[in-house]
C-alpha cells in the first residue's frame, strides 16, 4: 500500500504507511519486510521529500537488517543502489560513486556480466561518475548499459529510454546540445509508445531537452519542454513536490529570455519556496541567483538602471550566496560572488 501511495504522489500517506509496515515487521522480526520497508522509506525521503541526512540515518538500520538476513542477494544490490542515488542527490559524490560501484560489483556477482538487471546500476554509476568529473568513465558505463539493453531487453523497454536519456545528459554536459536533443527525442519516443503523452517518467528527458534547447537559445522550445516536465511531475506528485524545483528554476531563465518577466519571477519565487520548504540550500541558491538575474533582465528591458532595482537584485543574489555557502558548493559560490561584484562595479560606474 505504501508503494502504491507513493506512486500516486501521496507521499505523506506513503511515509506513514511505510512506517507502520516497518514497525510491524520489526515487532514480528520479519527482516525481509523490514529491509523492504526501510529501502522504500529511504527512496521516498531522498527522492520525493529531499530530506537531507535521512538517507544516512535509514541506511544504518537498513544495512543492519540486511546483515541479519545474511545473503540478501537482490535486496543488497537494490539497497546499495538506492543509497547511492540518495547520496548523489545530497551532493556527496565520492560516497555515491563508491556505493554505485559496490552495487554494480555485487550485481555482476549475482547476475553475471551481461544481465539486464545491470542496466540501471550502470546508469546510476554513469551519473555518479559524471558528477565526479569522470566524463570518460561516465560515457563508458552508459555505453555498456545501452549495449546490454540492446541485446537483453525488448525495444520498447523503459530502461532503453533511460539509457538514451542518460546519454543525452552526458552529451549536454560535453557541450553538444544538438546530439543531446536527438538522444532525448529517441528516449521520449519510447516513453510515448509505452505510456502515451506526459507520463512522469518522461519528465527527466523533457527537462534535459528543455535545457539543451536553452543552450542553443531556442527559447520557445525550451519553455514548452520545461512546462511539460513540471506538469507531468506535478500531476502525480502534487504542486508542493521538491521535484518541481529544477524545472521551475530553468523556466525562470527561459521566460526571462523570452521577455515574460512576470512569469519568470513567479517561477523563481515558487522554486525558492519549494527549496526552502524542502531544506535544499543548493537548489535554493540556484533559484535565488536566477531570480536576481531575472530582476536585472526586466530592469534592462525597460531601461531601468536605478540603484534601488540593482540593490534589490543584489540582495536576492546575496541570499543565494549564503545558501550556496551553506551547501558548500564552491563553483556556485564563485559564480554568484562574481555576479554580485560585477553588479556593484556597474552601479558604481553608472552603467545600466
Amino acid at each position: 500500500r505504501g508503494a502504491l501511495e507513493r506512486a500516486l504522489g501521496r507521499v505523506t500517506e506513503a511515509e506513514r504507511t511505510l512506517e507502520e509496515a516497518l514497525w510491524a515487521a520489526e515487532a514480528s522480526r520479519h527482516d525481509e519486510v523490514a529491509a523492504d520497508a526501510l529501502l522504500a522509506l529511504l527512496e521516498l525521503e531522498s527522492e520525493d521529500l529531499l530530506r537531507r541526512g535521512e538517507a544516512r540515518r535509514l541506511w544504518a538500520r537498513l544495512s543492519a537488517a540486511l546483515r541479519r538476513l545474511g545473503d540478501a542477494g537482490r535486496r543488497e544490490v537494490a539497497a546499495q543502489a538506492g543509497y547511492a542515488r540518495a547520496l548523489l542527490r545530497e551532493g556527496d559524490v565520492a560516497a555515491a560513486l563508491e556505493q554505485s560501484t559496490a552495487a554494480l560489483r555485487r550485481g555482476e556477482q549475482l547476475f553475471g556480466a551481461n544481465h539486464p538487471r545491470l542496466v540501471p546500476l550502470l546508469l546510476d554509476l554513469a551519473a555518479a561518475a559524471q558528477a565526479q568529473g569522470q566524463a570518460e568513465d561516465a560515457r563508458r558505463h552508459a555505453a555498456r548499459a545501452s549495449e546490454i539493453a540492446a541485446v537483453a531487453l525488448p525495444p520498447d523497454h523503459p530502461d532503453h529510454a533511460r539509457a538514451l536519456a542518460v546519454a543525452g545528459d552526458l552529451a549536454r554536459a560535453r557541450g553538444e546540445p544538438a546530439a543531446a536533443r536527438a538522444l532525448y527525442d529517441a528516449a521520449l519516443a519510447i516513453y510515448a509508445r509505452i505510456y502515451g503523452q506526459d507520463h512522469p517518467d518522461m519528465s527527466l528527458p523533457l527537462l534535459g531537452r528543455g535545457l539543451a534547447a536553452a543552450g542553443e537559445l531556442r527559447w520557445s522550445e525550451a519553455a514548452e519542454d520545461l512546462r511539460r516536465a513540471a506538469a507531468a511531475w506535478e500531476h502525480v506528485h502534487g504542486p508542493d513536490s521538491p521535484r518541481l524545483i529544477e524545472p521551475l528554476t530553468a523556466r525562470c531563465a527561459v521566460e526571462s529570455a523570452l521577455g515574460e518577466h512576470a512569469a519568470a519571477q513567479r517561477a523563481c519565487g515558487r522554486a525558492i519556496a519549494l527549496a526552502a520548504r524542502a531544506q535544499v540550500p543548493a537548489q535554493a541558491a540556484v533559484a535565488r541567483f536566477a531570480l536576481a538575474r531575472a530582476i536585472t533582465g526586466e530592469a534592462s528591458s525597460r531601461g531601468d538602471a536605478s540603484p534601488e532595482t540593482r540593490a534589490q537584485a543584489i540582495a536576492v543574489a546575496q541570499q543565494g550566496l549564503d545558501d550556496a555557502a551553506r551547501a558548500d558548493d564552491a563553483p556556485l559560490v564563485a559564480a554568484i560572488s562574481g555576479w554580485i561584484a560585477a553588479q556593484r562595479q556597474a552601479g558604481a560606474s553608472g552603467m545600466p
